[in-house]
């Protein structure tokens, strides 16, 4: 009687779930968020102190990846290389349990390109010189490693009074009797974690304030290599146009979770579940491509105003995903099994960022220094799942994303032959926060609906460096940036958990030359 009148509680409340996790099945708006994310603008050290605000300054090789105008402001053609360490530091929070993590630092080059200037010494015309460029940066460093464990006392039902907890194996049971995330739940019903009986499932635990430990790992990067032309009309007005293709080389992306703190149960197989691990371990690789328009005007001597619109990215993803799971009962039985969906079906899809738009303005101090502002905006709400069956996953992420607004802030001083250099960036979330159904935490039959934060929060950084010119034809560089946001990780449906909180801080350490001729 008691699985019968649970079984009719779950077919009620399990049709609300939204899978925005990622972390049990496919591809989420999550994580193609993730895939194609720039936390921070790589480029030249001169570049990245000045918080990457080059819309309207131009003149510097990485500011073609705003602006592809920026080119041909160029007095010289310049080659630049930058290199350097990046790391993480990882402070997170889980059920109150609080830990931190800094996993070791990365050498790796940033940016490397060139920009061949040529004048026309005709004093006729109207074009002044025009100008071609390459330049290669890194655009997302998914270098980290972090591990949370905590007591999840999230209330999920109520059977007859007696309150039901937050488990793995809960999220297991909706989604069987949803229909959905089928490799998994028919995993967890071949081990055992999920009970066939005739035509009924049930889950083969009892759970209240379960312990649970989760690792989550990722390792790789995503760059983009730029290729730019520009026109410089009579000094005062700058074109251009850029080609990005963009690269995505992300190895592991994993999730390994671990539950333990059932409670024994003779009624259940095996005298019921005692220990669960489930593991997910993915990789994707692809490539995508986006075409930048600029203009620079020179609005006075030392006034200037810039904008560039990108259009939306098309990225090409291959993934291969893989899931493992073990069971321990309380009779001592050890069942373990794993499943490899990709090796049966290939997962090939693509999707579409939004396009950005950037407006820009700076003020030039003659010899003495400049300062600059730029202003980005990009609508995530529409971003899309291009490949077909992803009709629900647009649907959520038109609900459930917005707008995202970015402004940097840089500054040089000249004191030749040092330069000095600082900026500032802050971007706003592109998600809205969340409101889910749950049950009452506290009276059986009432539900609440808190509103709960998701993905990715505000990001926030600054930067500072200094320049040293040897003549007029090379400039060694070095900058340091520091940039910081929150992430929110549910490890299974947001109805039935807590996210993890993270607070990261990226830093860097950018070290480059320039050489102009």
């Amino acid at each position: 009687m008691q699985k019968i009148s649970r079984l009719f509680s779950k077919i009620t409340l399990g049709l609300a779930a939204l899978l925005l996790g990622g972390s049990l099945a496919g591809q989420s708006m999550n994580d193609i968020y993730n895939l194609q994310r720039s936390s921070i603008l790589y480029g030249t050290p001169r570049f990245m102190g000045m918080g990457g605000a080059f819309g309207a300054l131009g003149g510097e090789l990485s500011s073609t990846q705003i602006n592809p105008a920026g080119g041909a402001v160029a007095i010289k053609s310049e080659v630049s290389i930058t290199f350097g360490p990046e790391w993480y530091d990882n402070s997170t929070t889980f059920y109150g349990s609080k830990a931190t993590a800094s996993p070791d630092s990365k050498f790796s080059l940033f940016q490397g390109g060139a920009n061949f200037v040529f004048v026309n010494d005709n004093p006729y015309s109207s074009i002044a010189g025009f100008n071609v460029g390459i330049n290669y940066s890194r655009r997302h460093n998914f270098n980290n490693e972090f591990s949370v464990e905590g007591r999840n006392r999230t209330i999920t039902d109520w059977l007859e009074g007696i309150p039901i907890g937050s488990s793995l194996v809960e999220s297991f049971f909706r989604n069987a009797i949803d229909g959905v995330n089928g490799t998994v739940t028919s995993l967890a019903t071949d081990l055992g974690v999920l009970e066939v009986v005739g035509n009924d499932i049930f889950p083969s635990a009892d759970y209240l304030n379960i312990d649970q430990i989760a690792r989550i790992a990722t390792s790789g990067y995503s760059a983009v290599a730029t290729f730019s032309a520009g026109m410089n009309l009579n000094n005062r007005v700058y074109l251009g146009i850029g080609f990005d293709y963009y690269s995505l080389e992300l190895d592991n992306n994993n999730i390994q979770m671990d539950e333990y703190g059932y409670t024994p149960n003779d009624s259940y197989l095996f005298g019921g579940l005692s220990n669960l691990y489930y593991d997910r371990f993915s990789g994707q690789t692809g490539w995508g491509s986006s075409v930048t328009l600029g203009i620079i005007g020179r609005v006075t001597d030392a006034f200037r105003l810039g904008f560039s619109w990108k259009s939306p990215t098309r990225f090409y993803i291959d993934e291969s995903y893989s899931y493992a799971m073990g069971a321990k009962f309380f009779d001592g039985t050890l069942n373990e099994g794993s499943e490899n969906p990709t090796y049966y079906y290939p997962n090939s899809y693509s999707f579409k960022t939004p396009s950005e738009w950037t407006f820009s303005a700076a003020y030039v101090l003659g010899q003495y220094g400049m300062v600059s502002v730029d202003y980005m905006l990009k609508d995530f709400s529409k971003m899309r799942f291009k490949s077909s069956g992803f009709e629900a996953e647009n649907q959520i992420i038109a609900d459930q994303m917005q707008i995202a607004h970015t402004v940097r802030v840089g500054a040089e001083v000249r004191l030749f032959p040092v330069s000095l250099r600082v900026g500032f960036n802050y971007s706003s979330s592109p998600y809205k926060d969340l409101v889910v159904q749950r049950v009452s935490q506290a009276v059986a039959g009432q539900y609440i609906y808190p509103t709960l934060a998701q993905g990715t929060g505000d990001t926030m950084g600054f930067s500072a460096g200094a320049g040293y010119s040897i003549g007029n034809f090379l400039t060694i560089d070095l900058t340091y940036v520091n940039n910081s946001y929150k992430t929110y990780t549910y490890l299974y449906e947001p109805q039935l958990t807590d996210p993890i909180e993270n607070d990261i801080t990226e830093q860097y350490v950018a070290i480059g030359a320039t050489l102009r001729f």
